[in-house]
């Protein structure tokens, strides 16, 4: 897992320049290097790829992982029949809880530390009430903190996949491409 120093080393903006031809991008964001080594490492390792996070002067932890395969189908099959009702609010809504409760892996807030697992819900029914069940006693900060935290983690997310299809991202691990070292590592 990515181990952050007190201020998290975020994605940030740089202008780049292709090696090859020169053409110069204006900028764009780019994941930390800490964190593009971690997700190659999950990634060769088929391990999940998790994200700590920090906040308050380390006083709120939070820990997220990505989600499964099958929880990623698992969630769509739940949300499909919102979306098809053209509730958005709803959407979102149902959506962020249930990224919330598949990632969130650990939230810990002064010395009070909860790890969580990935709940079994058949029905959007359940997302209510698990979330409920597991978030209700907590206060609106910190489940703005929470819900902060986790857009953080999805955008890294998305940053890391667009990476991997740039074929210097794989450099970065040492490698020319998916089919094994570099000869020159």
């Amino acid at each position: 897992m990515a181990e952050d120093k007190k201020e998290p080393v975020a994605a940030e903006k740089k202008a780049l320049e292709c090696p090859r031809c020169g053409w110069k991008e204006e900028s764009r964001t780019v994941p930390a290097e800490a964190d593009l080594q971690e997700y190659v490492r999950c990634l060769l390792g088929g391990k999940m790829f998790k994200k700590k996070y920090e906040l308050y002067g380390g006083k709120v932890v939070l820990v997220f992982r990505a989600c499964t395969g099958k929880e990623s189908d698992h969630t769509n099959r739940l949300l499909l029949g919102l979306a098809e009702a053209g509730d958005e609010r709803s959407l979102q809504e149902t959506s962020l809880k249930l990224k919330m409760l598949y990632m969130l892996e650990l939230l810990q807030v002064g010395a009070n530390r909860t790890e969580y697992q990935a709940p079994a819900m058949e029905s959007l029914d359940q997302v209510g009430e698990e979330f409920t069940r597991r978030f209700g006693e907590l206060g609106e900060l910190l489940l703005r903190a929470m819900a902060q935290g986790l857009m953080m983690f999805l955008d890294l997310q998305q940053l890391l996949v667009a990476e991997g299809l740039d074929g210097n991202f794989w450099r970065s691990a040492g490698l020319r491409s998916l089919s094994g070292p570099s000869a020159t590592a």
